[in-house]
């Protein structure tokens, strides 16, 4: 009996890695035919990807304006060595002075003097 259950178990080991194999084998293929069909699709797909990122350029501005508070005080020290470290990247600061916070706000809200 025990050899019984020993063979079954082998033998239905062994039908069970055999369809494994078989099944990948056909999935293998399966999907080189797929890319073999589709490849003038998949190229063209990639092409339009590539054109609408170069066509939006998402890339980051390369230039900033900074409002930087009354001349002379803290807030243009610190927009000077912003302006100074993004030199290194390529990135033109322009530094605006203004009178306080609220022309700051008003800046911000998009109201820029003219």
């Amino acid at each position: 009996m025990k050899r019984f259950f020993r063979a079954l178990f082998h033998d239905d080991l062994k039908e069970h890695v055999l369809a494994f194999k078989e099944d990948f084998v056909t999935s293998i293929l399966i999907w080189g035919r797929y890319v073999r069909d589709t490849w003038p699709l998949l190229v063209l797909l990639v092409l339009l990807v590539l054109g609408a990122v170069w066509v939006a350029d998402p890339s980051p501005p390369k230039k900033i304006v900074m409002a930087s508070g009354t001349p002379g005080g803290s807030y243009e020290a610190l927009a000077l060595e912003y302006q100074a470290y993004l030199k290194n990247y390529d990135i033109e600061v322009e530094i605006l002075p203004s009178a306080g916070p609220m022309e700051n706000l008003q800046l911000l809200n998009g109201q820029l003097p003219t």
